[in-house]
Parts: structure tokens; C-alpha cells; sequence
């Protein structure tokens, strides 16, 4: 090399574990799927030439693509951008393509080539050399070989290294026995628990796994490993274990018993091996911890990283906070195993809630209590020097389980304490952890990629979702609020539906995720099991306001709950936030303070806790309120702040405070329609007439013309099969929304019909409201003629003023300012549009004030002001947006596409005025 040439670029591939390639030191990012695939398929042969036929059908096992040739092309190319300055190292050959590497520089290679020269070497006796040279090579495992791309072509491939992998293990076992010192050994049973679990049928790593317990001194969990190894073995291949199996149970049988065997991770009867209370002791000689899940870990690792920071910034208290399936063991597993040092596991939820946890967690380490010294003390004394003790599922034993840990942390300096828990101990330099779900803007549809990686364990082809997979996935992890258990146990019957109709099943209920799952953790086969656990620990009054709080369906306040519980607001604050910090009640981020805003939407009230039922909690409270025949009466409830809501809303959309107004009325959608379902069925029919009538301008002013449609008929139908109910204040006011509603879809004569009948039950009930209201919408009918549409509309401004409705009498004036428009009447129809601007402006409407800007453009327009048209209706067109107000910005994108000086922008605007249009149509959600 001259001394001005290049370094040549050096490149790795990585395969056990997720697929990587790392260019000159650097992790270069792929896409995964048939990038990695694609990678992974020729760094398995490394060095060798592949041909294409071969890589077409494992990137496409599916189908193949049309120009599969054209197809591989592409994204040969792609992959060789990735790699950058090594891209000459994908080579293409005339019979196919070849990744120009050793195979050393994979680390697979390196494996392969280790485990071969270990074997050499505990041949020849060198069991020290043979043991580096077989942990330098596990260290190279990253997870689940070829993860990502293992489910697909490359799945034989992936069970040949796992096979390696457990080659390795075996040998790595064998070092230790030949070593025979007891932190070898050690280490070695906790590796071969996990190995065993992964591996359930390789009967090798179960002989070496036996050996290692009994080289220990645990015969007694020995016999226990092999009792399990012997029944899977029946179970799954209907096989007696080996002679070598069978031989080491007869070498342990022929051992003196030392008494019942207790797994170190487990509450219950200590073990016998273990140092006795009293006694002088260095340290406990920790047991193994429980075997890692065989799934990955999905949507945690923000939540790891930053366990990982607390660690390194020693940090000795940590509490992972959250409800039930949220994933709070999975994730404190997932860090003990990544924790340096001791590491000590205790399961505490078989515990009785007056179980002594000190007592149950020196067993669970393998403490025996004799004498009558402080057992805190011993255990503080005897847990080795930096351990981690991790506490698990501790909520119902949390009062003792906060003594143990202040005790703990007091008398050995040294120790760090992980806890699970549904609520945190309150204890001073506690840190909490709290789970959320993997729902949201910013979670990457993370829910969805769980549901996708658990689904495809039953169903394989799920490793390669289509479209349809990959939106019925979103759609159940928004369906199940995106809760792991929940989202986990949908993805057990992927094995018996599609996702599509697991979506669709899940819509309508939750009862799929009760069907027993067989999970190893009972409380976690069903969803029922789950929830009941979190509902077993509140008090009978926390319990009541949780229940009766599954009537709402969409965010709520304490105010809002307190009218439902019939509680105060201040009583039911705290009851609401006691509930969120047992994480049974999940707590909503408030909106940004908004300046201005009316008492009821004030700057207090936006800035107050926001709070949610997840819906697999909800769906289960409401089963109970049905059981304890609540749900009625608190539906009632319900409906009578609806009532009282709508009512005032409607006033305060027209008013300064419109936008938060409008917002409080979009967070209470799904309330209100469930009220209004309540209504109905009930026979509440003059409420639900009430609160249609209120929310006729919010739909429209929402663009939600098929809400307005569905309730304005709903409620019309059910006064129409009640006719004893009589003549019922607002009745007019619905039937106008319904024709309105007709009109804008554009059918005017059924529109019409419905205002003329709006318009005699308004003058029957003498409301004159809903009469104006009437009046103003029948002039919208294409078919009501100009005069008569203009008289129209001063029969409804008279009655505007007579009742002193100055919205209203501002409403007809520029309704009749259009109309002048249309007759050509240019001074009349801007004398309107001022009139109707000042009106509009003091009430503190600028919604309804830029409707006077539009029509003030327009008759510019027709007067040939182009540039003062072009102006209002930019200036129209932006604060439309703005305000959400699609109608308006429609009509001023395409006024503006009219005094467009370009094609190109006159089709720009008219696409733009098509699509709020038909937004508006089809309701947006």
C-alpha cells in the first residue's frame, strides 16, 4: 500500500442476535425485513457465491414479484447504499452475488471455529484455555440468532445455531466441572436454568445442568430438574430421558436427602443448604434467576436505558410503577439480567396479604431462621457485597414490603432494591419507573410491533405481515389501549383468526382475552385473572367510584366523575388520584393552559388532572356495575350532566371561548353518545331531544354531518314510536339539524321537508329559537327561490329580534348578505356582511366573523377588486384553517383559485377546496 492510499474498509456481520452490519467500527442502519434478510442469507456463506434463483425464493417465500430478477436488483442496491464505503464488498457474478468476507468476519464464523478448537482442547486436558475460548464466543450471542429474519427462509438456519449455541453451553459446562471451583459452577447452573428453558428438548444441556447442581451440593433441586426434564420429555416426544440421564438420577438417588428442595426465586419453605439465622456468615450463595421469557423484549427500551442510567448513577431505590400486564416483571427481569454483580430475585405474589416478607424473602434466598437475633439484621449481613434485590408483584404486602426495604437500605450501604409494584412505597429516595402503555403519537406504533412479534410465534406467516396485518395490528393495540398482557393475550388466538377478524371481534368485546391461555403465571392466563388481582386490593369506597367511572368512555375530570359517583369534586380528586397511584385509574397529560376561557373552562379547569379507564379495565368495571345493578342509575347520572353540558356548549361555541369549548365538546364525544344511547333506551326522550338540539352547530361546525344525520334520526324515530310523549321543547330545533344535514349531502327536498317540519313543531311549541333556527335552514334548499328565500330569512330576523337572540340575528343577516350576493344586490349584500362581521366580533365569534370576511371578498370579486378579493380570502383561508372550520376554508380556497394568476395554482387551490369539501362530507374523525 503507497503511503497514499486508502486503509482497506473493514466490515463485520452480525447474526446472533438482530441482523447488523457494522462498517470500520460503526453500526450501519438496515431496514428490516428483506434487508437484513437479504444480508444474513449471504454472510451465512460468507466467501461463497449464491445464485440469484436461491435468494429470490427465500426474499420472496410468499410469491414471487413480478421482475423477480429486477426485483433482487434493487434491493441488492439498497442494501450495498447501507453498507457505504464497503458496498464493493456485495459483489455481483455471473451466476449470482457473493459478500466478498471470511467467514471470521462474522460472528457466526468465529463460533463455528470456537467451538471446534474447544473441543480440541477439553480433549487434550486444557479445560482453562478451552473455557476462554468458549465465553469469549457466547459473548458474541446478542439474543435470539438471525432475530428478525429467523421465522422465514432462514429458520433452519436459525436452529442450527441455536443448536451452537448449546454446544457451547455443554462446553462451557464441562470447563467448570473440570475446574470444579464453585463460582464456575455456579455461574454455570444459572446459565444452564436459562439454557434449558430455551432449549427444552436437548437432553445434553439437562445432563450438564443436573451434574452442575449436584457438583454444588443441591442434590434435592437436581431430582427436581430431572423429574421436569423427564415428564417433557414424555409430554413432547413420548420418550424416556437418556442413559446418561437415567444414570445421574440414580447417582442422586443413591445421595443422602437433605430435605424439601425450594428454587431460590420462589416464596415458600427455605432451604436446607442454606446458612442458618445466627450463624456467622460471609455472604448467601444466591441461586440462579428465573429463566428469561424466549419472546424479545418489545417497546421497553427507554424505559431500560433509563433503569440502566439509575444504575450507573447508583441509584439504590428503584420502583417500576403500573397496572396490571402493563410489563413491569417482564422489564425488572430484562434489567437483572443486565445488572452487574449479585443479583437476588423474590416473586411475591403467592404471598398472603399478612405474610411476614422479611421471613419470606430470607427463604427465598436461602436463609433458615434459628435463634432469636433480628433477622433483618442477618439478612442485611449475609446478602454478598453490591447485591440487587429485586422485588416482585409487591402491591399487597406493600406496607411490610416498605419496612423490609427502608431497613435493608439502612444497614447495608452497598445494596440496591428493584420493586414492582401497582403503587410505589413512598419512600424517601425512592425513584419511580412509571409504565404507560405502548399507545400514543410518539410510541412508534410500538403496541402494534408486540402484537405483530407474539402473533407470529403461533402464526408463523406473521413474520412477514401484508398491509391488512399491519393495520388490523394498529387497530387491536389501540382496541386494547395498548396494555402488553392485554395486547399479548389477543395474540395467543392469532393462532385460530386472522388479524382482521381479531380486530373485529375485539371491537365488539373483550371476551377473547378470558379464554385461558395456559400461561405459566396464573394471574396472567386470563384478562379477568389480571384485573381481578388489582381489584382485590381497593377499599370497598375506591372500588365503588372505579366502577361507576367505567360509564365514561373518554377522558374525564373529577368533576365529571363526581357527577357520575355523586361525590364532590374534592372528594373525588383525591379518590381519583388514590386510584392512579394504584394505577388502576391511568392519568391524562392536561392541555396547555388557555388564556381567557370562560369559569367553566377556565385557566383552573385546563390545567387539572385528566383521567382515563384503560379499556380493558373499563370493560371489566363495567361488567361489575351491571352485576351490582348500578350501571342505570349511574348512567342517569351521566346523562344529566350531558344535558347540562350540551346546553351550555352550545351557548359557548358562539362566544370568545369557542375553541375550548369545542374542544371540551370533542373530549366528550363518546360520553355523549353514550348518554344519548342511554336516552333512548330508557325512554328519557326529552333529554335526549335536548341535547341533539344543543349540538347541531357543533356538528356542523365540526364537519360531523353523519353524527348530526345518525342522532337527528335516531331520536326522531323514538319520538315517533312514543306518541304519548307529546310536544317536547326543541323537537323543532332536531328536525332542522336533520334536514341540514340532508341539504349538505346534497338531497334539498328531504333537507327541506325536514326544516318544514321542524318549523311547525318550533311554532306549535311557541320556540322561537328553534323556529330561527328552522327559518335560516330552509333557506339554504337550492330549490327555495331567491325572493322567497329573502323572505325567508327577515320572518326568521324578526323573530331573531323579538327574542333578543343576537347570534341568531347575526347568523340571518349574513345568510341574507348571500343571498343578496346572488341576486346580484353587491351594496346590500356587503352591508350585510359588515353588519353581520360587527355583530359577529362583539359576541366574541371569530369563527362566524370570517364568514363576513369571505362574503366581503366575494363581493369584491364580483366588483372586479381582485386584489382586495385575493387578500380576504387568503387571510379567510388561513384563520378557517386555523379554526377548523372546513366549509369556510373550502369556499375561500376556491374564491382564491378564481383570482389565481396560474393554472398551476388554480389547480393547486381547487384540489385544495375539493378535499375540505369532501372531508366535510364524509366526517372526519
Amino acid at each position: 500500500m503507497t503511503a497514499d492510499a486508502a486503509p482497506p474498509v473493514r466490515l463485520e456481520v452480525r447474526l446472533l442476535g438482530p441482523v447488523e452490519a457494522v462498517v470500520d467500527g460503526r453500526a450501519v442502519l438496515l431496514r428490516r425485513g428483506r434487508q437484513q434478510l437479504l444480508l444474513a442469507a449471504l454472510a451465512l456463506r460468507a466467501g461463497e457465491t449464491v445464485p440469484a434463483s436461491r435468494l429470490v425464493e427465500e426474499l420472496w417465500p410468499g410469491g414471487l414479484p413480478e421482475d423477480p430478477e429486477n426485483a433482487l436488483q434493487q434491493l441488492v442496491s439498497a442494501v450495498r447504499r447501507c453498507l457505504g464505503p464497503a458496498r464493493g464488498l456485495l459483489r455481483t457474478v455471473p451466476s449470482g452475488y457473493r459478500l466478498d468476507l471470511v467467514p471470521e468476519r462474522t460472528d457466526v464464523g468465529r463460533a463455528v471455529a470456537a467451538a471446534a478448537r474447544a473441543s480440541a482442547l477439553l480433549v487434550a486436558g486444557a479445560a482453562g484455555d478451552a473455557r476462554t475460548v468458549v465465553e469469549t464466543a457466547l459473548g458474541t450471542w446478542r439474543g435470539q440468532p438471525l432475530d428478525g429474519v429467523a421465522d422465514g427462509p432462514l429458520h433452519v438456519e436459525a436452529e442450527r445455531l441455536e443448536e451452537l449455541r448449546g454446544r457451547l453451553e455443554v462446553a462451557a459446562a464441562d470447563c467448570a466441572l473440570a475446574a470444579a471451583d464453585r463460582p464456575s459452577l455456579d455461574a454455570a447452573a444459572v446459565r444452564l436454568a436459562t439454557a434449558t428453558v430455551r432449549r427444552p428438548l436437548d437432553e445434553p444441556l439437562w445432563e450438564r445442568r443436573i451434574a452442575v447442581l449436584a457438583a454444588v451440593g443441591r442434590p434435592a433441586e437436581a431430582l427436581t430438574v430431572y423429574e421436569t426434564v423427564r415428564r417433557t420429555l414424555a409430554d413432547e416426544l413420548g420418550v424416556d430421558p437418556s442413559a446418561g440421564l437415567q444414570s445421574l438420577h440414580a447417582d442422586l438417588i443413591g445421595t443422602p436427602r437433605i430435605g424439601q428442595s425450594q428454587v431460590q426465586t420462589q416464596v415458600g419453605a427455605p432451604a436446607a443448604d442454606g446458612p442458618r439465622h445466627g450463624d456467622r456468615v460471609d455472604a448467601l450463595r444466591l441461586g440462579p434467576l428465573p429463566p428469561l421469557p424466549l419472546s424479545r423484549l418489545v417497546g421497553r427500551e427507554v424505559d431500560l436505558a433509563q433503569l440502566g442510567r439509575w444504575r450507573a448513577d447508583g441509584v439504590r431505590l428503584v420502583t417500576l410503577v403500573g397496572p396490571a400486564g402493563i410489563g413491569k416483571t417482564r422489564l425488572a427481569m430484562e434489567n437483572a439480567y443486565r445488572t452487574d454483580g449479585p443479583v437476588a430475585v423474590v416473586l411475591l405474589d403467592s404471598l398472603a396479604a399478612d405474610s411476614d416478607v422479611t421471613a419470606a424473602v430470607a427463604a427465598a434466598v436461602r436463609l433458615r431462621e434459628v435463634g432469636t437475633r433480628d433477622m433483618t439484621d442477618v439478612l442485611a449481613r449475609s446478602l454478598p457485597a453490591g447485591t440487587t434485590l429485586v422485588l416482585d408483584n409487591a402491591e399487597h404486602v406493600l406496607g411490610r414490603v416498605a419496612t423490609l426495604v427502608a431497613a435493608l437500605l439502612a444497614q447495608a450501604p452497598d445494596l440496591a432494591v428493584v420493586v414492582t409494584s401497582q403503587w410505589p412505597l413512598g419512600l424517601s429516595g425512592e425513584h419511580q419507573l412509571r409504565l404507560e402503555p405502548l399507545t400514543g403519537p410518539d410510541a412508534d406504533d410500538l403496541g402494534a410491533l408486540l402484537l405483530l412479534d407474539r402473533a407470529a410465534q403461533v402464526r408463523p406467516a406473521l413474520a412477514t405481515p401484508t398491509d391488512d396485518d399491519a393495520r388490523a395490528a394498529t387497530r387491536i393495540a389501540t382496541l386494547l389501549d395498548g396494555v402488553p398482557l392485554a395486547i399479548e393475550l389477543a395474540a395467543a388466538q392469532a393462532r385460530h383468526l386472522t388479524l382482521p377478524q381479531l380486530a373485529d371481534s375485539l371491537a365488539g368485546s373483550l371476551d377473547l382475552l378470558d379464554r385461558d391461555t395456559l400461561r405459566v403465571t396464573a394471574r396472567h392466563r386470563r384478562l379477568v385473572d389480571a384485573v381481578d388481582w388489582s381489584l382485590s386490593l381497593l377499599s370497598p369506597e375506591h372500588l365503588d367510584v372505579f366502577t361507576r367511572c367505567s360509564v365514561l368512555a373518554g377522558v374525564f375530570d373529577a368533576d365529571l366523575a363526581a357527577a357520575v359517583t355523586g361525590t364532590s369534586p374534592e372528594a373525588s380528586l383525591s379518590t381519583l388520584l388514590d386510584l392512579a397511584d394504584r394505577s388502576v385509574v391511568h392519568v391524562v397529560a392536561a392541555p396547555a393552559r388557555r388564556p381567557g376561557s370562560a369559569d367553566h373552562v377556565g385557566a383552573g379547569e385546563d390545567t387539572a388532572p385528566r383521567f382515563c379507564l384503560l379499556r380493558p379495565l373499563r370493560v371489566h368495571a363495567a361488567r361489575r356495575l351491571d352485576g351490582s345493578g348500578g350501571a342505570d342509575p349511574t348512567r342517569d347520572r351521566l346523562l344529566d350532566w350531558v344535558v347540562d353540558l350540551t346546553a351550555r356548549a352550545d351557548d359557548g361555541i358562539r362566544g370568545p371561548d369557542q375553541l375550548q369549548w369545542l374542544a371540551r365538546l370533542d373530549t366528550a364525544r363518546a360520553d355523549i353518545e353514550n348518554a344519548l344511547a342511554h336516552a333512548v333506551a330508557r325512554g328519557r326522550l326529552a333529554d335526549a331531544v335536548r341535547v341533539v338540539a344543543a349540538l347541531g352547530r357543533y356538528w356542523d361546525w365540526r364537519s360531523r354531518l353523519r353524527d348530526a344525520d345518525r342522532w337527528t334520526t335516531t331520536v326522531m324515530d323514538a319520538m315517533a314510536a312514543s306518541p304519548g310523549i307529546g310536544e317536547v321543547p326543541g323537537y323543532g330545533s332536531v328536525a332542522a339539524w336533520r334536514g341540514f344535514a340532508a341539504i349538505e349531502r346534497g338531497d334539498p327536498d328531504t333537507g327541506a321537508r325536514w326544516a318544514e317540519e321542524g318549523l311547525a313543531a318550533a311554532r306549535r311549541a311557541r320556540d322561537l329559537d328553534a323556529e330561527t333556527t328552522c327559518l335560516a335552514i330552509l333557506s339554504l334548499a337550492p330549490d327555495e327561490g331567491t325572493r322567497s328565500a329573502l323572505e325567508t330569512l327577515d320572518t326568521g330576523l324578526g323573530l331573531a329580534r323579538r327574542s333578543g337572540n343576537r347570534w341568531a340575528r347575526a347568523w340571518g343577516v349574513n345568510r341574507r348578505g348571500y343571498v343578496r350576493l346572488l341576486t346580484g344586490d353587491l351594496d346590500g349584500a356587503a352591508a350585510d356582511a359588515d353588519a353581520s362581521r360587527a355583530d359577529f366580533e362583539a359576541l366574541g365569534d371569530s369563527r362566524a366573523a370570517r364568514w363576513a370576511d369571505l362574503l366581503t371578498a366575494l363581493v369584491a370579486h364580483r366588483r372586479g377588486d381582485v386584489e382586495r378579493a385575493a387578500a380576504l380570502s387568503t387571510a379567510t383561508l388561513q384563520a378557517a384553517q386555523t379554526l377548523g372550520d372546513l366549509r369556510t376554508a373550502g369556499h375561500a380556497a376556491d374564491l382564491l383559485a378564481s383570482v389565481a394568476g396560474s393554472a398551476a395554482e388554480r389547480d393547486s387551490l381547487q384540489r385544495l377546496s375539493r378535499t375540505y369539501l369532501a372531508r366535510r362530507t364524509d366526517d372526519p374523525d
